[in-house]
Parts: structure tokens; C-alpha cells; sequence
């Protein structure tokens, strides 16, 4: 939901109807680290009868896999490409050439959706610009193929587009500071006969607010009816429908088509967030569309679209832990619980499974029975939690178990996301793997999938800046030969001592920073021999090598990664997470900051001057940007970071502290380091 979203009460949902409504459809996000195979994903929908879907992307294997099924598909652009495509036609040309244009005759492709919740409060505006431009040019590349009367573009907004004075429906108008956007977008979608695409969120209202009434997320009428010119609104669902309908009327586009883009109920990550809830929820709703009923202000069919179908281990959990349960299917394509999708009242109807899914050994990776002081476990279960989905752990939720089951979930969540590698069921000896399956009751402990969705690529290939170093990790099942690894560069960080490793670094001249894992930090604190072993076998040992650089004084080791700013906070400047100057200056002291490396740096610095060691050297051992797995992990993001930051290391980096001694930084991962021309250097 950007693809969360925080609503206010009333208006945290969103509805809507539409004369085009011919059935149900549901989202399919790939926010997930193990993919199921796509043929397989469009064959259950056929299974399930499920006839049309939403995507946030247009990856091909996805559409490769949706040629000829008939099932009618919405195809989606990510927020952060609307400013290329609002500033260039061609752009928008070639983005219709290669997601719209090559697949018609193949993939009945109806709609694109340009962006998601774009005007979401939480942006701060950032979108705001771009989204109407970047939607009328879309729309103008696909009318010029000839395919404009079957292909519409249309954007999904969150229901913070409207608000209401007095929560009535019939108070319903546009946000002020948007209103005259939305204004302009309306009046292209009217001429265009495109729908107004909304996305809906009961949950919200509830997970949002303490004061509101529990039953007035459902459908049943439990709760007290909220009165408003003659008409009795007994849930939010039909309350947020004619909000909009009104905030509509008011612009005069009250006869809109209008399809609910998203509308569901997670099933864990809070208290409320449950199966049994869920169930409630989606019986209620289809009860509603198989009787065609409407809302007050728009009788008949709803067009709906279900989030979503797949829980997805890989969203941000900033909204909340629930983000990463939102499926009606489990992580594996199996169902979580009946549900009628005729809603006919059939409710104790199983969905279909997806059919030939591969799954890794029966096998888990628990806390070892021997371990009797628990208190040694919370370090464990932090590491472990900080690299897998530990989101179903939890008062009220699936999994709300003694100490020694949430370590043991945790181990074995890291286990599985690492595709049960041998190596990672450790965790200082803490760990044991078991053939005996440990799930009890409603909590399940996951056997991961054979990964075989689409592929991920990304990268960046670099001439090295002077002090540029990389980040070379080995938890691959296949790793590189030590030796083949060149490309000139001079600093290298590892995250383990491997012997062939070293030996292949032997006499480069390559500046090492070797690792200790986490798991043996507990044994080397409390062992000084140990420590001392250590440090003999993995540094005094390769010394003579001229691998390793002594130097008289440590330095200070910081990790700094402004894309976790943006990705961690909704209201988080987009533009500060880069170096171009584009948002809003940062005064402290006097001092201008454009960008959250350089203030991220300076509180640092203040930070070491406050502790009485100002002249303490730096190195900044990590510094990236994702190229895939989020709204903002992109090649495009991406290259506009590393273009800025390494710009910014040639003719700048002077701190407003007064300090100029950057020693080094180490970006990202080797094996994901490909070739980008870099400018400015």
C-alpha cells in the first residue's frame, strides 16, 4: 500500500462502485524473498475462478506467465519513475512500448496504474508534481499505439485525498492542498473514460484509533449507526464510499467510474490482525458484492480488488508489523482460511492451492534443549530477528510463545531465509537442527520454498574514487573462485576469516578489514584466551602478507545508509536521502544541510566531540542504495545516489564541524556491484 497508509477514523477506508464491475479480482505484490513460479500463481487464479489482477509492477516473467489465461490485468508504475515519465514523452513512450504495447494480443491488459497513493500525506508532496504529467503522458503513448479505448491509465489514491469536517459522508470534500491537483487529474480521467481508482482499509481505522467502534470495521451492523441526512451508515466501508462520492459531487464528477483498488484485512502482526478477524472481514465484504447491493449513494456492483494474495516477508514494517500479512494465501500458496468468493454464502469454501510447489528439506533450525540460562538467548534472537520476518512473535498474535519457542521461531525464520545453509544454525552454539516439525497450535514454523520468481538485478560497476572500498560477503551457495575477484580495487571489508580468502588477498596490497560474526562475540568477551587465539590465527598469521595495514589508532566504524531513512519513515524528504540539494535545507547552528549523509555525518561528529575525542578517525564502512525490493530500490535511485555521493567525494565532503579526514567508505556488496557511468568523476 505504498503502500501504507495512516487514515484518520472515518476516512481510513475507501470504497467505491463502478458500472464496469464484472467480478473480483485481488492484488499480487512480489514484495517476498522466495518466490512462487508465476505459471503456477496464474493457474491457481484460473482454479479459483479469479478473473482479474493487479500489479505494482510490470515484471515479464509475471505477464509472460499471464499471456493467453484471459484474465484481465492492471499493470503498475512505481512512484519513483513518475518523474522521469512526467519530464520525458519519449520515456513515457518507450515505458508503454516495452509494458503495454508487447504484450497486447497476449495479455488482455486493461488498465495501468500510474503510481500508488501518490498524494498520501505521508509524502510530503513529493509526488505531487509529477503524477498528473507523468499520468497524461502514459495516456497519450498508448492512445497513439491505437489501443486508447482499451487501455486506460488511472491513478490509485489512498483515502486521504478527502477528508470530511464533521466524519459525515455528506461533508466529504478534497484535501485543500490537493484539491486543485486532483481537480486537473479528475477532469483528464472524465475525458479519457477512465475510472477513479481508490484503496480500501477498514483495519486502519481500527488499528489507528483506540476510541473506534470494533464492529464498525465489519459488515454486520453491531456497532451503533452513524446517522447523516436520512441515511444510517452501519459500517466504514459504505461510509468511506459515499465520502468520496460526495467529495466528487461537490467537483462535479459525481457519476465517476470509480473501482476499489485494495481492500483486505492482514491476519498477524496485532491484535487485531488475525484469522478469525480476517475471515469476518472478507465473509461480510463478499456477502456485500454477490448481492450487488452498492453503497447508499451508489447502488450495484463494486468492482474490488482483494489484498492481497501473498504474504510478503520483504515489506517495510515502519506501518506496522502486519504489512508482511496481508495474504489470503500463506507464503507457499496455500489458503489460510475458506472463503467464499461467489458470496453466495458458501463460507466454509476452501480456496484452491497453488499446485507444484517446491519446498527445501523438511528440516528447522531451533534453540538447542541444552540451553537452560534464557538470558543468553535475547542477543541471539535479536540477530536472528534483524535478518528474518520475526513479525508473527507477539502478544496476541500466532505466535505468542514461552522464551524458548520465540528463539527457536527466530532461528529458524534466519535459517529458512537463508534457504536452510547448514552455516546459519549456530548461533554461538545455541542452535540444533531437528527433523521434528516445532509448529504448535495456530503458529506455524515455515519450511521455505525453492525460490524460482523473477529475477533481481541491480548493480554498479565503478572507476574507484581515491579511499573507495567494497563490502565482500560469502553466504552464497556457489561463491566466485577467491583469486578471479579484480576489478582495481584497493579496500575490501569481510565479514569472516576465510583462509583461501586471505591467501588470495595475500601480497595485493589490498587494504583488509576482516569480520567477526555475532555468534562468537559472546565467547570472545568472556575468554580472553580465545580472543587472543583468535587474533593470532586471523590477523598475526597474515600480517607478514602485506594484506593488512597497521596502524597506531582505531578508527571509528559507522555504517550510514540514507535509504533506510527514507524507507523507515513515510515522512521522511525524499530528496534529502540524495545529494542534488532538491529538498528542503536543514539549518543548524547557522549551518545549511541539504542531504542526511552530511547531517547524518556532523551528529556524529558533535557526537564524538561531546565525548571528549574529536580528533578520533572516522571510517564510513558502508554506504548504498537497493536496486530492488521496495518502492525506492531502483537503478534509477540507485545511480542518482552513487552519481551524488561520489561526485560529493572529489570536490566536497568539508563537514561544517571543520573536518575534512573521510578516510574511506564501503559500498554495498561486491556481488552486486555492475557497471553505471558515473558523473562527475
Amino acid at each position: 500500500m505504498a503502500r501504507a497508509v495512516f487514515l484518520v477514523w472515518v476516512l481510513s477506508v475507501i470504497l467505491a462502485t463502478t458500472n464496469l464491475a464484472q467480478g473480483l479480482g485481488v492484488n499480487w505484490g512480489a514484495m517476498a524473498s522466495h518466490q512462487l513460479p508465476p505459471k503456477n500463481v496464474v493457474q491457481m487464479l484460473k482454479d479459483n475462478g479469479i478473473k482479474k489482477v493487479k500489479l505494482f509492477d510490470a515484471e515479464p516473467s509475471t505477464l509472460n506467465a499471464l499471456a493467453g489465461s484471459g484474465i484481465q490485468v492492471m499493470v503498475g508504475i512505481p512512484n519513483e519513475k513518475l518523474e522521469k515519465l512526467a519530464d520525458s514523452y519519449s520515456e513515457a513512450q518507450q515505458w508503454v512500448k516495452e509494458n503495454v504495447t508487447k504484450w497486447l494480443g497476449s495479455v488482455s491488459i486493461s488498465y495501468v496504474a500510474v503510481g500508488n497513493e501518490p498524494y498520501l500525506t505521508s509524502y510530503n508532496g513529493s509526488y505531487v508534481k509529477t503524477t498528473y504529467p507523468a499520468l497524461k503522458n502514459i495516456q497519450k503513448a498508448i492512445r497513439e499505439t491505437g489501443a486508447g479505448d482499451k487501455v486506460k491509465a488511472t491513478v490509485p489514491f489512498n483515502a486521504d485525498v478527502y477528508e470530511s469536517s464533521s466524519s459525515k459522508p455528506s461533508d466529504g470534500r478534497f484535501r485543500k492542498d490537493i484539491k486543485n491537483n486532483m481537480v486537473e487529474i479528475l477532469r483528464h480521467l472524465r475525458d479519457n473514460k477512465s475510472p477513479f481508482v481508490v484503496n480500501i482499509y477498514p483495519f486502519l481505522s481500527l488499528y489507528q484509533s483506540p476510541d473506534f467502534p470494533k464492529e464498525f470495521a465489519f459488515f454486520e451492523g453491531g456497532s451503533k449507526p452513524v446517522s447523516d441526512n436520512n441515511i444510517e451508515y452501519k459500517n466504514v466501508f459504505d461510509a468511506n464510499c459515499d465520502t468520496l462520492i460526495n467529495a466528487l459531487k461537490k467537483e462535479g464528477f459525481g457519476n465517476m467510474e470509480i473501482i476499489i483498488g485494495e481492500a483486505g484485512w492482514p491476519t498477524d502482526g496485532d491484535k487485531n490482525a488475525n484469522i478469525k478477524n480476517a475471515k469476518k472481514f472478507y465473509d461480510g465484504l463478499l456477502k456485500k458484492l454477490g448481492k450487488d447491493e452498492g453503497t447508499p449513494l451508489r447502488k450495484g456492483k463494486l468492482e474490488v480488488y482483494l489484498f492481497g494474495l501473498f504474504d510478503e516477508d520483504q515489506k517495510s514494517i515502519a506501518p506496522g508489523d502486519f504489512e508482511r500479512h496481508w495474504g489470503i494465501f500463506r507464503y507457499d500458496g496455500q489458503p489460510k482460511f475458506p472463503m467464499d468468493l461467489s458470496g453466495k454464502g458458501n463460507g466454509d469454501q476452501m480456496l484452491k492451492a497453488v499446485k507444484g510447489v517446491e519446498y527445501l528439506e523438511k528440516q528447522w533450525c531451533v534453540l538447542n534443549s541444552d540451553v537452560k540460562n534464557m538470558s543468553q538467548t535475547d542477543a541471539e534472537l535479536n540477530y536472528a530477528c534483524a535478518g528474518s520476518d520475526c513479525t508473527s512473535l507477539g502478544t496476541g498474535r500466532s505466535c505468542d510463545l514461552d522464551q524458548h519457542g520465540k528463539v527457536s521461531y527466530a532461528f529458524n525464520s534466519y535459517f529458512q531465509n537463508r534457504d536452510q545453509d547448514v552455516r546459519t544454525c549456530n548461533f554461538n552454539g545455541m542452535a540444533t537442527i531437528t527433523k521434528n516439525n516445532p509448529s504448535v497450535g495456530d503458529c506455524l514454523f515455515p519450511v521455505q520454498i525453492v525460490n524460482t520468481g523473477a529475477p533481481r538485478h541491480g548493480a554498479v560497476d565503478l572507476d574507484l574514487v581515491q579511499g573507495l572500498g567494497v563490502n565482500w560477503g560469502q553466504m552464497s551457495s556457489h561463491p566466485l573462485p577467491p583469486d578471479n575477484v579484480d576489478n582495481g580495487i584497493k579496500k575490501l571489508k569481510l565479514f569472516d576469516v576465510d583462509p583461501k580468502t586471505m591467501k588470495a588477498l595475500s601480497s595485493t596490497g589490498i587494504g583488509v578489514m576482516v569480520g567477526i560474526p555475532n555468534e562468537k562475540l559472546n565467547k570472545l568477551a568472556h575468554d580472553y584466551a580465545t580472543a587472543r587465539k583468535w587474533v593470532k590465527q586471523n590477523v598475526t598469521a597474515y600480517l607478514h602478507n602485506g594484506g593488512y595495514l597497521p596502524t597506531h589508532r582505531a578508527p571509528f566504524v559507522v555504517n550510514i545508509y540514507p535509504f533506510l531513512s527514507l524507507s523507515r519513515s513515510f515522512g521522511f524528504p525524499k530528496e534529502f536521502a540524495f545529494f542534488d540539494g532538491g529538498g528542503k535545507t536543514v539549518r543548524d547552528n547557522g549551518d545549511p544541510y541539504n542531504n542526511v549523509f552530511d547531517a547524518n555525518y556532523d551528529t556524529l561528529l558533535w557526537t564524538l566531540k561531546k565525548a571528549s575525542v574529536p580528533n578520533l578517525d572516522i571510517v564510513i564502512r558502508e554506504v548504498g542504495w537497493p536496486t530492488d525490493g521496495h518502492d525506492y530500490g531502483s537503478k534509477k535511485s540507485a545511480k542518482k545516489f552513487y552519481d551524488g555521493l561520489l561526485k560529493n567525494w572529489q570536490v566536497k565532503w568539508e563537514p561544517f564541524l571543520g573536518r575534512a579526514t573521510w578516510k574511506c567508505t564501503y559500498l554495498g556488496s561486491l556481488t552486486r556491484i555492475r557497471k553505471v557511468l558515473l558523473r562527475g568523476l
